[in-house]
Order: structure tokens, then sequence, then C-alpha cells
């Protein structure tokens, strides 16, 4: 099953991000969402029979002092994921 994600925008106010960490941030963002939705089944089949979802509303994420592109990347993967799988995570608890 193929999943198709498009970010129009994503806004970061008041992340100071110096030099590359804008490119390693989205390479993170990229590879762990990618990740992530590889691994949802019950997500991707979800998608799939609703025929998609227009808009995401992720959680905020912790940013630390001295943030990094990477960490933050893989933070805004997993508040996205979590964002697009709201009743499939209540469905995965004990």
């Amino acid at each position: 099953m193929r999943i198709e994600l498009h970010i129009e925008e994503l806004v970061l106010e008041g992340v100071p991000l110096a030099g590359a960490q804008a490119e390693h941030l989205q390479a993170a963002l990229i590879e762990a969402l990618s990740q992530r939705l590889g691994e949802d089944g019950a997500l991707a089949a979800r998608l799939a029979a609703s025929g998609g979802q227009a808009v995401v509303r992720a959680a905020s994420i912790h940013l630390p002092a001295r943030p990094d592109g990477r960490t933050l990347g893989r933070q805004i993967a997993a508040s996205l994921h979590d964002g697009l799988a709201p009743s499939t995570r209540a469905n995965d608890a004990p």
C-alpha cells in the first residue's frame, strides 16, 4: 500500500535553526515519518478506506534549549503521525 503525504507548510515559530540545520530537520522528518507510516498498517488501511485526510492537527513538541534539526525532525514526525492516527493509537492500548 502506498501513502502519499504532502506538507504544504511547516511553521516553526521562534526556532533558531542555523546553517544546515533546516536541511537536517527536513531529512530527519522525511525519514522518521516514512518509517512510522510504513510500519502502521492500521493507519494505512484507515487512510485508504477514507480517501485521506486534508488537515492534520499535530500536538506541540518540546523545544530543547539548543535545538538541532535532526532531533526536531524526529519529534515533528512523531507529532504528525500521532495527529494522523489518534483513533488507531487508542485501539493499541491494552
